[in-house]
C-alpha cells in the first residue's frame, strides 16, 4: 500500500456519507493513509447501523467502498440491556483480516481507475 498511498486515502463515514468526528465515541487510528482503523463505543441506537470505509482518490472521487453493519442481540429486558454482537457468532473472520484484504485490493482498484 505504501507506494500507492499518495494516490488515494481511506476514510470512514456514517450511513449518510458524513465523515465521522474524532471524539470519545469514534476513534480513528491512522497508521498510514491506507490503514485506518475505526473504533466505536457502540450504543443501542447503533443496532443495524451501517459504517462505510471508502477510498478517495487525489481527484476527490470515490474509487471504491466497503460497508459494514453492526448487529446486536438484546439479551435482557431490564433497563440496562447488554449487547452481544452477532458478527462473532456468524462470521469467523474479524475486521483486521478485512483491512488486510482491503489493503491488498486497493492498489489494484486504483491502478484500474
Amino acid at each position: 500500500c505504501k507506494s500507492y498511498s499518495s494516490v488515494f486515502r481511506l476514510q470512514w463515514v456514517d450511513e449518510n456519507g458524513e465523515q465521522l468526528p474524532q471524539n470519545t465515541r469514534y476513534q480513528l487510528i491512522e497508521n498510514t493513509r491506507c490503514n485506518v482503523t475505526l473504533l466505536i463505543k457502540l450504543q443501542a441506537k447503533d443496532n443495524n447501523r451501517r459504517w462505510r470505509c471508502q477510498v478517495n482518490t487525489t481527484q476527490n472521487s470515490r474509487a471504491a467502498l466497503v460497508d459494514f453493519r453492526s448487529s446486536f442481540l438484546f439479551q435482557s429486558s431490564s433497563t440496562e440491556q447488554s449487547l452481544e454482537p452477532l458478527a462473532t457468532a456468524r462470521c469467523p473472520v474479524e475486521l483486521p483480516v478485512s483491512r488486510i484484504l482491503l489493503c491488498v485490493a486497493l492498489p489494484l482498484l486504483v491502478s484500474i481507475v
